[in-house]
């Protein structure tokens, strides 16, 4: 219902609007669990053991003085931090995958800025979420791009199945299926039946005919054409991307007000905090605390040997 979709809405206006004290307060933390650890590297295990044995006990005489919904609210502050810390890194570290997948399809760190700032573009002007087009489309890009073909037909060949699943409402996995349907015929530089009558097809009703029309052909004529093995990839997939964007072009701009875009829009919103949580400084935090906890844990394995008489 509308009202659905409005609530949806405002989740994610009020997502993106979340307030930068939590970056703060986050990054501060993992800060101090780093200094924390480098202040005992080196240390013996039994010097450690003593340390937090002693703040265990203080932090018992600490907690039973307070009320028990502050120690309730302490620990939900303490899981919510960490968990977004850990959720906002893993999104940093899926941009980053992403970024260099990008560089190897346009060959250059400026082009795969380019191409995530299209992506950006894309899944906000047609409701779809970036998660489910951004890594389909890098391999789109690189399976194009290997093949002779440029970053521009691959963006007409994404924009064109995108709008068509939009158009559709064929739903996240299908929209995926039948990009990596398309990447297959680019990878393969032929077009084949496997790709065109099964995967494509099935990901996307109709999309024989389309593709038939698209050079012309009946969609019995198309079937024969691809039969013989001889249909080049490149010049197909041109032909297909302009006929796709012709015709479900407008349709998928009206339906970027249902539900599902809604849904989308969450999904972007939560994204685009998370990378600039990650962005603000968590992530050199949270890779200086692991790279830091590795060494002090192997330090401590060292001196463990000593402390106990060897393992």
């Amino acid at each position: 219902s509308r009202a659905v979709i409005n609530a949806l809405d405002s989740v994610a206006r009020k997502t993106v609007n979340l307030s930068k004290s939590i970056v703060k307060a986050n990054t501060s933390a993992i800060a101090s669990g780093t200094r924390l650890i480098k202040l005992f590297s080196g240390s013996s295990l039994s010097t450690v053991s003593s340390f937090f044995n002693n703040a265990t006990k203080s932090s018992i005489k600490l907690l039973s003085s307070l009320k028990q919904t502050s120690v309730i609210a302490l620990g939900f502050s303490a899981v919510l931090g960490f968990k977004l810390a850990k959720s906002a890194s893993e999104a940093g570290q899926s941009l980053e995958s992403l970024r260099l997948s990008l560089e190897a399809a346009t060959g250059s760190v400026a082009g795969a800025e380019r191409e995530i700032d299209f992506l950006t573009k894309t899944s906000k002007d047609l409701g779809v979420a970036f998660d489910s087009i951004s890594r389909p489309y890098a391999d789109l890009a690189n399976a194009i791009t290997s093949s002779g073909g440029d970053i521009d037909l691959a963006r007409r060949i994404f924009l064109g199945i995108t709008e068509a699943g939009q158009a559709m409402s064929v739903g996240p996995e299908k929209l995926q299926r039948a990009l990596f349907a398309v990447s297959q015929i680019a990878a393969k530089s032929r077009v084949s039946l496997e790709e065109v009558n099964q995967q494509l097809s099935e990901a996307i009703p109709g999309s024989v005919g389309i593709a038939a029309e698209s050079l012309g052909l009946l969609p019995n004529e198309f079937i024969k054409l691809v039969e013989t093995g001889k249909l080049q990839a490149l010049p197909f997939l041109s032909a297909f991307a302009d006929e796709l964007s012709s015709t479900f072009s407008v349709t998928a701009k009206k339906a970027v007000n249902d539900y599902q875009s809604s849904v989308s829009r969450v999904s972007n919103a939560t994204k685009k905090l998370k990378t600039a949580i990650f962005n603000s400084g968590v992530g050199e935090a949270v890779k200086e605390f692991l790279d830091t906890l590795a060494q002090a844990i192997n330090g401590f394995a060292d001196t463990g040997a000593q402390d106990f008489g060897g393992f």
